[in-house]
């Protein structure tokens, strides 16, 4: 900016900046006590809006009017550079298929580019919750597009108001608290039916960014009341106290929070503002959290923040466990120097040089934008060209033969047997033995199973003359199976997948509470609508069958309303899951004319899972698929188990760290080959069906 229109540096804002990227980042790095880290996003939104506010008013105090060519101007400087750095890196990155080329990254990119990811992102369902499962390596510019949206239309509201109109800023402050009133409403309003909505909508977030405006308007007012702007004693020790209270809110609620917590998607997330903009203001003035904040080590890490958190989303992506050996602090660690290293370079070669002039100045300042967006866009053209209609490539493999396929070959599928007399029961085996030592869930019957081949004969069904509609419910891990099962019926052209059934981070549990790691999560938000959803996508997708790939959060320790916690084995925890993976299957017989189960196989969070704990020891896992077999068994003809975990077993690699990276979901590569296996028997499904 221009001289007399700059705000004074102040060193402590850097440190909050620094107190939020580091948050972002242990969140991201998956420790369990840093599960709120990702509030360190709404710090960034207040203090933005509280700064961009501030300097928009204190242009308007010098000059009268408000330049937004040259504010825009500024923004592309400071912000575009590293952008396009960090997403051509990306594309590189994906390119050479070290990190998963998938159909969505084309999207992605062109997302970015345009500073709408967050509604790329929830439009395409790839919701936040899915950071630890099948992310995309530009999930974190969501909270890029919301601030830039921002940056676009909120100086043109201050120019109307302030410099073309000549309001006053009692009239901007009381707009712009009623659009804070709006979000909050809005928020309050779709939290409990659509929090993904509520978590990536730019008219929800707006809330934490207006109150940094509104912040700042009430402090320019004070300031123009009383010119003097140190406080007396009370003043100095009321905002020294607020700072001191919002860091330790910030800090507090990083630890405890967790995302799944509902009251967050219903005004939650405003309120946290709140502690932000103590924070903000406290820092201000001299005390214990300015000095603190304010240290060097503290304002460096807050200059190279925006670098930082650029970098670190796709630099964590790369150093995985599996590919460096490491696990948590030393992982940790590795991914944190890199991503240092980064920003460091970026900082001091790209953002500076060119936010300070030194590249290019005058029309070449404005040429360099255009240029370098049309190189990028170029590249989100070019790298994903020749990838399947599915979601992820995957190594070559020789072609299938169709005809063994559709005759269900032993080299290539399972033997459908239809064991289903009425009083043949559920066999015993080692692997579903309860936890205290009994037979899993006693059931009168026994379901229709799929067991991986050994010498059988191969099946001849008559073909469909058309692709099976096939319709993939579930949680992650049917997620995680859908880029292989898509790619399969798209080389195949023996079925269509709709991948409508899924929802992420929820199983069929709609109400209660369940636990994994320290902190009861409260399903009637995140997960109350889980069978609405599954009617819905089982009514629009015109289904032949349905096929549940589901478990996590089905062994999790569950709470029922008015009960205590009881886990699987428990005789009162079964009965009530088998009510619950009951339901979601009748939900989906009436749209469909077969629904297949498939076992859920045993979950190794050592491998990586952010959250490792008892929740999901084999015994319990056992346990599920017991239920599994006796919810197919009270409908038989209508339901078939596919015996997955059984399959998974005896393949050699199946319980490979290779192809479950963090121990619970399929890597690309793995997806396939389940989904060459799995989706030949879905269409058998179908045939026998009629």
């Amino acid at each position: 900016m221009t001289e007399g229109r700059r705000l004074a540096y102040e060193p402590a804002l850097d440190g909050i900046r620094a107190v939020a990227v580091a948050a972002v980042l242990c969140f991201h790095g998956g420790f369990a006590w840093a599960q709120g880290g990702f509030l360190g996003v709404s710090v960034f939104f207040t203090l933005s809006g509280f700064l961009i506010t501030s300097l928009l008013l204190a242009e308007h105090d010098a000059t009268g009017t408000i330049a937004l060519r040259a504010f825009w101007g500024r923004r592309l400087r400071r912000l575009l550079p590293a952008s396009l750095v960090c997403l051509a890196g990306v594309a590189v990155l994906v390119a050479t298929e070290v990190l998963p080329r998938t159909a969505t990254f084309r999207g992605d990119l062109l997302a970015a580019l345009g500073d709408v990811a967050n509604w790329r992102f929830y439009v395409t369902g790839q919701a936040y919750g899915q950071l630890f499962q099948r992310p995309s390596p530009l999930q974190h510019f969501w909270s890029l597009a919301i601030e830039e949206q921002f940056y676009v239309v909120f100086p043109l509201l201050v120019w109307l108001l302030l410099a073309r109109l000549r309001r006053s800023r009692s009239l901007l402050t009381a707009v712009l608290a009623a659009a804070w009133v709006g979000s909050v409403a809005a928020s309050v309003a779709l939290g409990a039916s659509n929090p993904d909505l509520v978590y990536q909508a730019t008219f929800t977030r707006a809330a934490e960014l207006l109150t940094g405006s509104i912040a700042a308007l009430v402090v320019s007012a004070l300031a123009a009341r009383r010119p003097v702007r140190t406080p007396g004693a009370t003043g100095g020790r009321l905002l020294g106290l607020a700072g001191a209270g919002g860091l330790g809110g910030v800090v507090g609620l990083g630890y405890a929070v967790r995302a799944s917590d509902a009251w967050l998607y219903r005004g939650g997330l405003a309120a946290f503002s709140l502690l932000s903009v103590a924070l903000v203001l406290g820092v201000r003035h001299a005390g214990p959290v300015r000095t603190l904040l304010g240290a060097a080590p503290l304002a460096w890490i807050g200059r190279i923040s925006y670098g930082l958190y650029l970098y670190h989303w796709p630099v964590f992506l790369v150093l995985d466990g599996p590919r460096t050996g490491l696990d948590e602090w030393p992982l940790f660690g590795v991914r944190v120097a890199v991503t240092f290293a980064l920003a460091a370079a970026s900082y001091a070669v790209v953002e500076q040089p060119v936010r300070r002039g030194r590249v290019a100045r005058g029309r070449r300042a404005w040429l360099a934008a255009p240029v370098s967006l049309a190189t990028v866009a170029a590249g989100a053209l070019v790298v994903p060209a020749g990838l399947p209609a599915g979601w992820a490539a995957v190594p070559a493999r020789p072609a299938i033969d169709l005809v063994a396929v559709r005759g269900l070959g032993a080299s290539t599928t399972a033997t459908l047997t239809t064991e289903s007399a009425a009083t043949a029961p559920i066999p015993a085996d080692p692997a579903r033995a309860r936890p205290d030592g009994a037979d899993g869930p006693e059931s009168a019957t026994a379901a229709p199973t799929i067991t991986p081949p050994t010498t059988a004969a191969p099946t001849t069904p008559a073909p469909l003359g058309r692709p099976a509609r096939v319709l993939l419910a579930g949680d992650s891990t049917a997620n995680a199976l859908a880029p292989g099962l898509l790619g399969w019926a798209e080389e195949t052209g023996l079925a269509a997948v709709d991948p409508g059934g899924v929802k992420i981070g929820c199983g069929f549990v709609p109400d209660g509470r369940d636990k994994v790691g320290p902190k009861p999560r409260e399903l009637a938000g995140p997960c109350g609508d889980v069978l609405r959803n599954l009617e819905r996508a089982a009514a629009a997708s015109d289904a032949d069958v349905a096929v549940i790939v589901d478990g996590p959060w089905e062994v999790t320790d569950h709470q029922a309303p008015g009960d205590q916690w009881r886990a699987p084995g428990d005789p009162v925890f079964d009965q009530r899951m088998l009510g619950a993976l009951g339901r979601a299957t009748d939900v989906l017989l009436e749209h469909v004319g077969v629904v297949v189960w498939t076992t859920s196989p045993v979950i190794h969070p050592g491998w990586g899972f952010a959250t490792p704990d008892n929740a999901w020891e084999p015994e319990r896992m056992a346990v599920l698929n017991g239920l599994i077999r006796q919810v197919a068994a009270e409908r038989p003809g209508r339901v078939v188990v596919i015996d997955y975990a059984a399959w998974m077993d005896a393949s050699p690699r199946g319980m490979d760290a290779e192809l479950r990276p963090d121990g619970v979901h399929l890597s690309p590569a793995a997806a396939r080959t389940v989904a060459d296996w799995i989706g030949p028997q879905l269409v058998d499904t179908v045939v026998r069906a009629g």
